[in-house]
């Protein structure tokens, strides 16, 4: 007790310490950037080891400070939010006020009585030294899976390019999916054989990452439409400290890149680059190790809220086995830096850290802590799992007062997660006129339930090419494997008191599906294009999953104990599945062309970039509106940023829905006519008007000849790779055609 009050008091002073270095370091005119960097990163590693201490009291300094920086992080990112939306400029001021927030912040919860206990007696030195052997077997392990981890990242990033491209997999070196199997491989032999802690979470974070860097590094010159508009906006919110209007989402990724970039000097692209597939590398094996209570000496179990050394957790234990749900992992939703994305890695590292909160290794502010930065980033994501969470919160222990009040008001939030989005998207269509049109009949239609049902059956036709019918296969199985997973774990743990939390997680995702299904079905979102209208209800059903992982980590776990003590064959065969799953699901993650899947998505190339420079120097300042596909809309974006709207219309084609892609479409997939060129004239409110049409559509050659026959000039880029035509209704005769190669 005595120790804990010293603890208490020397914190204060350090606050108070860091509270005016903080302010000197905005306040006086120091031009020393050594000096605000070492400011900074001591507030960072010294809060993040009082937050790690605080909220993981069965846990060492050294194991819980990762996650107690990110937690430090959150705080001042979510700061950061509520700056921006008070009204004022983020820079200088924002980034002390919000820093000072979390300091302060952060020593309030140091302080609160029961959260910081005493330290334990370390470890026997007969330990230490059984450990030695256990130790060099586990570096070897790692060893491997570094290895494997830089073939593949070496594999990437030899395999970069700047052409258009629709699958990803054909680049890469062949032997990439072997080396990524022999890193889930590791995975799985240090968690069975040499069941360390530590080292388990490090093979975690380079199973996940040998994935999730793929993308960053092959996409040289970005990755999908919407991180475009991403970091356009980042841009601009970081030279002008605001965005006009202010969007009610995305700020939480914001006021952190933009952040970052200040402290640094990082380009903002760099870092929303990487943002998501290392976050996720990090933060989600960095939650499962901080769940269960270690296992340590027979002295220090007898005092359960002693503190934990790093040597206990190489100790003989079966809490390893819960990494291994990271197999099941849906890796699709972290290969990309998006808002939405961000918010899927805070808040399944919120939902695995709920697990943790009735066994006191996990306090429940850490949760909602980072559910907090989720909202603040995307509250699609963030708002379901912040009621699924209550919900586990609210659970009464064994032997609580008012149990049945309790259950109730659990019950509620599993049931406000499922309601939260439909209610919200319905107040938006009513309140601010977005474009959303309601069937509620359709609720009573048998069709849409049974098509949900289908959903749940792992059938793919009848091709058979073995490794893409596998991966297909899996992709289409995991939620059945998921819910089997969980169904398991109550099953296993249905005569103790974890058995009804487990079960939230499951009623949580039974009540998503069913809340994607309605909102699938009911609602009409006309103001984006038909084929991503279904796009909202299919993030619910994400989030339906992610609340699956942690009620199948029980199940899991389970399933690895009996595998490990059968016959050799039966854990060589269910070895063997574990490593064909994660795989496969690895390789579902990134855009696929093979003979189950027909890739659609073309990247954004060189040449895209090449004709909206084109473009823009020939009008020669006038205004000007353009026809195009979505990548060179992104092209256009990163070059251009938001350069003109006429009223809503942006002067490009945004494929997310808007009448002037839904011209873009009339003009290529109808037969094209100056009607179809003078309506985008028209909607732009310009004169000049360029129709951009990429080589690889299957229609390019015949829309091309017919734009041609129409249009006042045209230009060819990269023999033939694009081609642009211009329209000028300014003049009263069309001039003659004239090409040229550039």
């Amino acid at each position: 007790m005595l120790i804990s009050m010293r603890k208490r008091i020397s914190g204060l002073f350090a606050g108070l310490a860091f509270i005016i270095a903080i302010l000197a370091m905005y306040k006086l005119p120091i031009e020393m950037k050594e000096i605000q960097w070492f400011i900074v990163l001591f507030a960072f590693l010294y809060h993040g080891q009082l937050l790690g201490q605080a909220l993981f009291p069965k846990f060492s300094w050294k194991m819980a400070m990762p996650l107690g920086i990110v937690l430090f992080l959150a705080l001042q990112s979510i700061a950061q939010t509520a700056w921006y939306y008070l009204g004022t400029e983020l820079g200088a001021a924002s980034d002390m006020w919000s820093l000072l927030f979390a300091v302060i912040v952060s020593q309030i919860i140091s302080v609160i009585p029961g959260l910081i206990g005493d330290p334990c007696p370390n470890e026997s030195q007969e330990q230490a030294r059984r450990s030695v052997l256990q130790f060099l077997s586990s570096s070897v392990l790692l060893f491997v899976a570094l290895i494997s981890t830089i073939f593949v990242i070496r594999g990437a990033a030899n395999a970069a390019t700047i052409e258009s491209i629709r699958a990803t997999w054909p680049l890469l070196p062949d032997g990439t999916l072997l080396a990524i199997a022999l890193v889930w491989l590791t995975l799985l032999l240090s968690a069975i054989f040499l069941r360390s802690s530590i080292f388990t979470t490090a093979h975690s974070a380079l199973a996940i990452f040998s994935t999730t860097s793929i993308a960053p590094l092959v996409y040289k010159l970005g990755f999908g439409f919407d991180g475009f508009l991403h970091v356009a906006s980042e841009k601009i919110l970081l030279a002008t400290g605001t965005l006009t209007p202010k969007p009610f989402y995305y700020i939480g990724q914001y006021v952190f890149t933009t952040w970052f970039a200040r402290l640094t000097e990082l380009s903002v692209a760099d870092i929303d680059r990487w943002l998501v597939p290392v976050g996720a590398a990090i933060l989600l094996p960095l939650s499962i190790l901080m769940i269960s209570e270690p296992v340590i000496s027979s002295v220090a179990e007898r005092s359960r809220s002693e503190e934990i050394s790093p040597l206990a957790l190489l100790g003989r234990n079966d809490r390893c086995l819960k990494f291994l749900i990271l197999g099941l992992l849906p890796l699709s939703a972290f290969i990309a830096t998006t808002p939405q994305n961000f918010a899927y890695v805070l808040g399944l590292s919120a939902l695995i850290l709920s697990l943790g909160i009735h066994n006191k290794t996990v306090n429940p502010i850490t949760p909602l802590i980072l559910l907090g930065w989720a909202i603040a980033t995307h509250p699609l994501a963030g708002l379901p799992l912040l009621f699924v969470v209550l919900a586990v919160i609210l659970w009464p222990h064994k032997g609580a007062a008012l149990p049945r009040g309790k259950r109730l008001l659990s019950a509620l939030c599993v049931a406000l997660a499922g309601a939260a989005i439909p209610i919200a998207f319905y107040v938006l269509g009513l309140r601010q006129g977005i474009a959303i049109e309601w069937n509620l009949n359709a609720v009573f239609s048998f069709e849409p339930w049974l098509h949900k049902l289908k959903e749940f059956l792992p059938w793919i036709g009848n091709r058979f090419v073995l490794w893409p019918t596998w991966s297909s296969l899996i992709a289409k199985a995991l939620p059945l494997l998921l819910l089997i997973s969980s169904v398991g774990g109550v099953i296993v743990g249905r005569r103790t008191q974890d058995a009804g939390r487990r079960s939230i997680y499951i009623a949580s995702a039974l009540v998503l599906w069913i809340s994607a299904t309605i909102l699938k079905s009911t609602g009409e979102f006309t103001f984006l294009i038909d084929y991503e209208r279904g796009n909202y209800a299919d993030r619910l059903n994400t989030l339906a999953l992610f609340c699956l992982i942690p009620a199948a980590i029980p199940g899991i776990t389970a399933f690895w104990k009996r595998a490990r003590t059968s016959p050799k064959i039966i854990l060589i065969g269910a070895s063997i599945f574990f490593v064909g799953i994660s795989t496969a699901l690895a390789y579902n993650s990134l855009p696929r062309h093979d003979a189950m899947i027909t890739g659609r998505g073309w990247s954004t190339s060189k040449y895209d970039f090449e004709a909206v420079r084109l473009i823009d120097r020939d009008t020669a300042n006038s205004e000007y509106t353009v026809l195009a596909n979505q990548s060179v809309s992104a092209a256009a974006v990163a070059t251009l940023g938001f350069k003109r709207y006429a009223d809503d219309i942006f002067f490009y084609p945004i494929p997310t829905g808007g009448k002037l892609y839904e011209t873009y479409l009339k003009m290529t997939y109808n037969e094209p006519s100056l009607d179809t060129v003078k309506d985008a004239a028209e909607l732009g409110r310009t004169e000049l008007v360029y129709v951009v049409i990429n080589d690889y559509w299957w229609r390019a050659q015949a829309v091309s000849e017919a734009v041609r026959e129409i249009s006042h000039d045209d230009w060819e880029i990269g023999d033939g790779k694009i081609r642009i035509y211009k329209f000028d209704f300014s003049a009263d005769s069309s001039s003659s055609t004239t090409v040229s190669n550039l």
